[in-house]
């Protein structure tokens, strides 16, 4: 807690003398910014005496002028020292953190890099510190400015560094800082990235891209023949192998592509396989399974059945349900790969298929009825079925696979057959009602009416009778009507529409197999007429007019009836048949002539006026035309170039289809269509239409499909270091005999040759590095052409290298490699080979001296493509190996004989002697007094005693350093202590003791204890402050030569608490069984009372205060005490003395008659803690017998809790515990009175 305050030495004055000089100044400003300008003022008297000033300023800066000028160089609080001398005494004024130095913002951004490779583009600024409290003005370097905190991004219309600078202020302090930060606009990369480089097969791998910002098309070849566009897509392996993953990401708003590989390892899933034995059978099955697998791994089988096991081989496993069961063997290999094979249905687990048949299951009775077994084993082969338990439902049973045929009287008969294995594997069927035997039934029937027109409704009535109880579902009814029509309902209805006259009825009824039947013979009668007549319904292109023949077929009537027949031709014109000639040409024939394409509907209408019925039929003709006409556009073509087809086919009728055969297998259909030939060839190409009647027509156009020229190329070479000349050479050839007309040869910067004749050959050079196509168009006399295209591959490796110009002497650096296109890398370090790694990790020992602080070498790398192109390149470095140097003078007023310091202040003025390659641009001093500089030339004063050693490191621009430090520089006289203060008991205590320690040649402390009192004191001693206050006590030590040194301790508070504890209590004389009435009236404190305590004898507990009630545990003169805490830990105590008895009064009536006196036997005083009271008769037997906690309660009168007890006098006893702990047993007597009313 001690804390320097300042140094005064006397050599010879008094303390009246010293006090004439009295050393003072003042600040321009107390509070600034880190790098503000103070300017010190001298306010010393006598200002006529004074002939020199020593400023400190608490930095390791100093000056000698009277009112000096000065900057700090760091934030923080300074404490300055002004030393004024007169010639023959040194006073000092010492500021404790005078000055206040506020730090500048520390401003910071991130700035993205640009979003595109070509221009314009644009800078994403982010992370702007600080956030709050501040303003900000940037400067992007291209002319835009802003003032927001996070500007919209700068927009860069120029390739080239840029200095983006952010000037921030903070809000508070108003200092203000910037900071700046270079931005390139770089060129456009590939890049990506995959979730796995070496996988099992089967393993989808996630690729992430990570291309310059703006890419937006990504061209992936997986090396297995699946490419993707997708920016981060998956694939899968399902081979083995290595891979190689190809990205050319491109940024197609500017035209920036690149490519970017990586190598992926693929290994091959592990194939597991098995056997297993058996593979069928009924429940419980076991089955043995062997592993046939090759690879080493963990084995995991899953069973099928919900079970499973880990290992390489289960041995056996037992099925216990029916079902087909799955084995799936899974294997992991040591790489890890996963295989698995799946033996789908592999087990089936199935019961004896229980089967029979019989000869008949139907039919009346006395029924005969043979069985044959069908039953199936599971496992025929290795389980058979032994055994076959028949019960036939008939009364009769029998064991054995071929039962004795069976006898059935009426009824219904279930059969169950119970077929066992020789493994013991049963099943049972049972079919119910599988034996149906009737009686036959007596079939009859009734119909109405008897007579009437064709197609009009006749009802039948089904009135068979059967002569057993049945269900109606076993009744089967099998009409025949005579027309061929028939029925299968109880009670039908039917229409006669195709003949006349009379018709047989027949029913049959079948019962359980048993059938009657019924044939009434002419049963109905139907009446003519009915209409009928055919032809030909569609004529496709006749010629007009076209005669129309209809047969006629109508059923007229007999040929005395009264008839006619109307025929409506739907043309509008009709025809009349009349007797006789309506008889004689029925059946016949009738024409009708049409002069007109269309369609027409004719009726046919028959009158009998004889029998009264008439009847009539329709149908429709159509006549029509269809004529199809192709058009095609021309009748020569080049294959792979489309034609056009189209239809002006016309019918009268709606055209449905237009069909194109193209005589080459391909079939088209609508009314226009494009089509491309794709071998040449003469083709004729049909076209049928058709309309909504099916008539069709067809046309036909012969067409030529002309043969594309064969572009070839014949390059001097495909692949080089660049710049690459190569010859093209033509080979082109005509392969449809049309002659080639020219050639045309673009080039990969977008420049053309043509040329007319094929053997005239190109030459190209390529000066760019990648993979070019080289295109040529062949173009023959019709304007057939074709074009083919092969690549040139130009590499030319650039060697390129980061490395730091200036690097540290003795401290290992990284130089990166930056080298495109190229496949390895060798280093060299003047000269000597270094290494072949991609980049080179090294660093140099170089031995300085003051005037040797660097040395140069030199790095070069050679590197060197896939077709063995070199580039090469060589940077100079420069060792920097900064030597620390200083010199340094003192200065004190106080010296021997011999120039020795014999007491502070000692001033120290330190000049830096280093040297380095560079700017040495940091200075750390350590002073050896606690403090420290980082001028370059700093002075310090020290002002204690002792001997101190000084160290200067020192770091040049490249952030190289060295140090040098001088032992035991400085030795300065006088004496030395340390000091502080204990606080004595807690907070609110004002006492404090101050202690003096590790004194050396004191011979007095002059203790100022900061509120006006001193005392002179070598020891320790306790001091009581009067008051509250903050105080802030210093000691100055003297020696025997009066050379006196001042040291501040920490400022001290005192508090004084006004906590006061008082409460009231009543009665403070009462019996120990009686509540004590507590009322706190303590009051104050600071942050009020927090706690209360209380204690009565042994008994202490807390509360809240307030107002309470207690029970005092001891007899006697008890003293009852508070102790109160307020927020600071400052207590109070109050205490009372209370008279406390322990007498105990038993009443001796119990009068329970309800009128609130005496109704319970109680005890007057609350002496006990716990207790058990027994209430007993005159004959001894216990009427009551109770527990008792803290409660007065002995008696209700009651007998157990039941009716009252009969008046009388009872025996009461009581043993318990008292409150003071003691145990206490009273008895006696109690008289009851019961009241009736």
């Amino acid at each position: 807690m001690r804390l320097i305050i300042y140094v005064l030495t006397i050599s010879t004055l008094s303390f009246s003398l010293r006090a004439q000089l009295n050393s003072d100044f003042v600040a321009s400003s107390t509070v600034i910014c880190l790098g503000d300008d103070i300017t010190f003022t001298d306010l010393s008297t006598p200002s006529g005496t004074i002939i020199s000033w020593g400023w400190d300023f608490g930095d390791g800066n100093s000056s000698a002028i009277q009112n000096p000028t000065h900057t700090y160089t760091a934030a923080g609080t300074y404490t300055v020292i002004l030393t004024v001398n007169n010639g023959t005494t040194a006073d000092p004024e010492v500021k404790l953190n005078y000055i206040l130095v506020h730090p500048l913002p520390n401003p910071s951004f991130t700035a993205s890099t640009p979003s595109s490779c070509s221009l314009p583009t644009s800078i994403t600024i982010s992370n702007v510190q600080p956030s709050t409290g501040a303003t900000y003005n940037w400067d992007f370097g291209n002319g835009q400015t802003s003032t927001n905190q996070n500007p919209t991004a700068p927009t860069y219309t120029t390739v080239g560094s840029y200095t983006i600078v952010l000037s921030v202020t903070n809000t508070a302090t108003g200092c203000e800082n910037n900071i700046s930060q270079p931005v390139d606009v770089f060129e456009y990369f590939s890049d990506f990235d995959a979730s796995l480089i070496s996988v099992c097969s089967g393993t989808a791998i996630s690729f992430t891209d990570l291309s310059s910002a703006g890419t937006n098309s990504w061209n992936w070849d997986f090396g297995n023949g699946n490419t993707s566009s997708q920016q981060n897509p998956s694939v899968t392996y399902f081979s083995g192998g290595n891979y190689t993953v190809t990205l050319t990401s491109q940024n197609t708003n500017i035209g920036c592509q690149d490519v970017s590989t990586i190598e992926i390892e693929v290994l091959e899933n592990p194939t597991p396989s098995m056997e297993v034995s058996p593979t069928t059978g009924c429940a419980p099955l076991e089955v043995t399974l062997t592993n046939t697998s090759t690879s080493i791994g963990d084995y995991t089988w899953d069973f099928g059945d919900g079970t499973d096991f880990n290992g390489t081989n289960p041995a056996t496993h037992t099925y216990t349900t029916n079902g087909s069961f799955s084995i799936t063997i899974s294997v992991t290999d040591t790489n890890g790969c996963i295989g698995s094979q799946t033996y789908n249905n592999i087990i089936n687990v199935s019961p004896v298929i229980v089967d029979f048949e019989a000869t008949v299951v139907t039919g009346c009775e006395i029924l005969e009825v043979t069985f044959t077994e069908n039953s199936i084993s599971p496992n025929p082969t290795d389980d058979p079925i032994i055994s076959w338990v028949w019960d036939f439902g008939n009364g009769n049973t029998f064991t054995g696979q071929t039962p004795p045929a069976q006898f059935y009287s009426e009824g219904l008969y279930n059969v169950t057959l119970t077929a066992t294995t020789a493994n013991g594997c049963s099943q049972i069927l049972s079919l119910s009602d599988y034996i149906e035997v009737g009686v036959p039934p007596s079939v009859n029937f009734s119909f109405t009416p008897p007579t009437e027109c064709a197609k009009e409704d006749f009802d039948f009535t089904n009135l068979t009778v059967i002569s057993v109880p049945f269900d109606s579902s076993e009744v089967n009814y099998f009409w025949d009507f005579g027309d061929g029509g028939t029925s299968t309902e109880e009670n039908p209805t039917h229409t006669y529409p195709s003949d006349t006259g009379f018709f047989d009825v027949q029913l049959i009824v079948e019962f359980r197999g048993c059938t009657d039947t019924l044939l009434i013979e002419s049963a109905v009668y139907i009446d003519a007429p009915i209409s009928f007549f055919n032809t030909t319904t569609v004529y496709c292109n006749p010629t007009l007019p076209i005669e129309v023949t209809f047969n006629d077929e109508a059923i007229i009537g007999k040929v005395t009836d009264d008839a006619e027949m109307v025929w409506t031709w739907g043309d509008g014109t009709q025809e009349t048949v009349l007797p006789p000639g309506l008889y004689f040409n029925n059946p016949g024939t009738i024409s009708h002539t049409y002069s007109d394409y269309g369609s027409y509907t004719i009726q046919q209408a028959v009158y009998n006026y004889t029998t009264g019925c008439s009847d009539s039929t329709t149908q429709t003709i159509h006549i029509t035309q269809v004529i199809a006409d192709l058009v095609v556009e021309v009748d020569s073509v080049c294959i792979l170039n489309a034609i056009n087809l189209s239809s002006n086919s016309t019918s009268t009728h709606t055209i449905t289809q237009n069909s194109y055969n193209m005589g080459n297998g391909s079939i088209l259909s609508g009314t226009n269509q494009v089509f491309t030939y794709t071998n040449p060839g003469n083709y004729t190409i049909t076209l049928t239409t058709t309309n909504q009647h099916g008539c069709q027509d067809t046309d036909t156009y012969q067409i030529d499909a002309l043969d594309l020229p064969q572009a070839t190329i014949s390059p001097s070479v495909t692949a080089g270091c660049g710049p690459l000349t190569v010859l093209f050479g033509n080979n082109s050839t005509s392969q449809s005999g049309v002659p080639l007309d020219s050639f045309l040869w673009t080039f990969e910067n977008g420049s053309t040759q043509t040329t007319s004749a094929v053997a005239t050959n190109v030459s190209y050079m390529f000066t760019n590095e990648g993979t070019f196509l080289t295109t040529l168009l062949v173009v023959d006399e019709f304007g057939c052409m074709n074009s083919v295209a092969i690549p040139t591959t130009v590499t030319k490796p650039t060697a390129n290298f980061n490395t730091p110009l200036v690097v540290c002497n003795n401290a290992e650096f990284v130089v990166t490699n930056n080298s495109s296109n190229y496949v390895s890398s060798e280093w060299f370090v003047n000269g000597t080979p270094s290494s072949t790694d991609n980049n080179l990790s090294t660093l140099f020992n170089f031995t300085s001296t003051p005037t040797n602080v660097s040395f140069v070498n030199d790095i070069m790398l050679i590197v060197t493509d896939m077709n063995g192109c070199k580039d090469t390149v060589e940077v100079p470095v420069t060792i920097s190996a900064p030597h620390a140097n200083f010199d340094y003078l003192f200065n004190g007023a106080n010296t021997n004989a011999n120039g020795d310091f014999t007491c502070p202040p000692v001033f120290a003025t330190l000049t830096d002697l280093s040297n380095a390659f560079g700017d040495i641009t940091n200075w750390i001093w350590s002073f050896g007094d606690g403090k420290f500089s980082t001028l370059q030339n700093p002075n310090n004063t020290y002002v204690f005693s002792g001997t101190y050693t000084a160290t200067l490191t020192v770091t040049d621009e490249y952030g190289c350093q060295d140090s040098i430090t001088f032992i035991d520089y400085l030795e300065i006289g006088g004496p030395t202590g340390e000091f502080d203060w204990a606080q004595i008991g807690a907070a609110c205590d004002p006492r404090y003791q101050f202690i003096p320690s590790n004194l050396n040649g004191a011979v007095d402390i002059i203790w100022a204890l900061g509120d006006g009192n001193t005392e002179n004191n070598l020891n320790s001693f306790i001091y009581t402050y009067p008051g509250a206050g903050t105080f802030a006590p210093t000691a100055t030590i003297i020696d025997e030569n009066g050379c006196n040194v001042t040291y501040e301790l920490d400022p001290l508070t005192i508090i004084f608490s006004t906590v006061t504890a008082l409460f009231e209590g009543s009665p403070l004389s009462h019996n120990s069984g009686e509540p004590f009435t507590i009322v706190d009236l303590s009051s104050g404190g600071s942050g009020g009372i927090v706690n209360w305590t209380w204690t009565s004898g042994d008994d202490q507990f807390s509360n809240n205060g307030g107002t309470f009630n207690y029970f005092f545990n001891d007899a006697g003169e008890v003293v009852m005490t508070l102790t109160v805490t307020d927020g600071l830990g400052c207590s109070d105590s109050y205490s009372i003395v209370v008279n406390v008895t322990d007498r105990l009064t038993i009443p001796n009536v119990l009068t329970p008659n309800g009128d609130n006196s005496n109704d319970v036997f109680r005890l007057i005083d609350h002496a006990y803690r716990s207790y058990e009271v027994v209430i007993l008769n005159r004959w001894g037997n216990v009427v009551s017998k109770t527990f008792v906690e803290n409660d007065d309660y002995l008696w209700d009168g009651r007998k157990n809790g039941g009716p009252f007890a009969t008046d009388g006098v009872y025996f009461y006893k009581i043993t318990g515990t008292l409150r003071d702990g003691n145990p206490r047993t009273e008895h006696g007597f109690v008289h009851l009175v019961i009241d009736i009313y």
